[in-house]
């Protein structure tokens, strides 16, 4: 980062979606989580956002897509033919797997055949904030079709004189 030839510079922290995953009490767990992290780090954070833009950087901020709270309501036992196992969504590359599967679960969609998504994969989401996880467990994860999961947000922060001016862009 001392070198006047750098033009570009990427920094990731993973910790916060650690912390997402790792939330066994749900959201007011992650929370308490995020607020000692920040406490500890948050300063470190800052310094390194300032000494950029000291050098004349743009900083853009940005995270992975959020998470949610969600409830579970039981979780498939479709043994291998299922391709990925998430709580919010799960893989299939057949489709009679997959709709196998919703029958016993009704609260969910299908989502295929888009133009997005490969033509040979159905993904299974649970509707609204439910998870596969077992009933009325609370867990926060992500990778459903919820606003707070699908919205990525961008945040440009620049320097003019000595004040920081940001943008958010979502």
């Amino acid at each position: 980062m001392d070198s006047a030839r750098t033009r570009a510079l990427c920094l990731i922290v993973n910790k916060i979606d650690d912390m997402v995953h790792d939330a066994t009490l749900g959201t007011t767990d992650f929370q308490a989580s995020l607020h000692v992290w920040l406490e500890g780090y948050g300063r470190k954070v800052e310094a390194v956002i300032a000494g950029l833009l000291a050098r004349g950087f743009t900083v853009y901020l940005a995270s992975d897509h959020g998470h949610v709270e969600a409830r579970g309501f039981g979780q498939p036992s479709e043994g291998l033919t299922v391709d990925t196992r998430g709580r919010r969504a799960r893989i299939y590359s057949d489709r009679h797997a997959a709709a196998n599967v919703q029958q016993g679960f009704s609260q969910t969609l299908t989502w295929s055949e888009d133009g997005l998504l490969p033509d040979d994969l159905w993904v299974l989401m649970p509707r609204g904030r439910n998870a596969f996880a077992i009933f009325n467990e609370i867990v926060v994860t992500h990778g459903g079709a919820t606003l707070d999961e699908v919205v990525v947000p961008l945040v440009t922060i620049t320097q003019t004189s000595e004040v920081w001016q940001t943008s958010e862009v979502s």
